[in-house]
């Protein structure tokens, strides 16, 4: 879904058996179970995280779908190693349009994935 990358750290957002994915509403955070998976040359760690961490991984994920607009699909890379200031920019936030634009074949269905397999 997001890849994150930072200075000294990779952050990828996986989404796993999330059969109601719906891509048109997946700027509103929603309570999805999140697993952290540290991975280093000197040791590798899987554990459930806490809630607090959860809701931060989830309001992510649907920050990403908001920032990069109607007309791009997952996965959405954020790069904030490659900014002067650490804050990449965002050129089509949803924000600025309050729902997919009609003449894209992405907007079809309720998924944001039309006919398009490409979508």
């Amino acid at each position: 879904m997001a890849v994150q990358k930072c200075t000294k750290l990779m952050v990828f957002a996986l989404d796993c058996y999330h059969d109601n994915y719906d891509w048109a509403t997946a700027d509103n955070p929603v309570d999805l179970p999140v697993i952290l998976l540290e991975y280093s040359k000197t040791e590798t760690s899987v554990r459930w995280v806490s809630k607090e961490f959860r809701f931060r991984v989830n309001r992510h994920v649907a920050e990403q779908h908001r920032l990069h607009g109607w007309q791009a699909f997952p996965p959405y890379f954020e790069d904030q190693s490659r900014t002067r200031n650490g804050h990449p920019s965002y050129r089509n936030p949803r924000d600025l349009f309050p729902r997919p634009p009609q003449n894209t074949a992405c907007s079809s269905n309720g998924t944001g994935r039309g006919a398009d397999a490409s979508c």
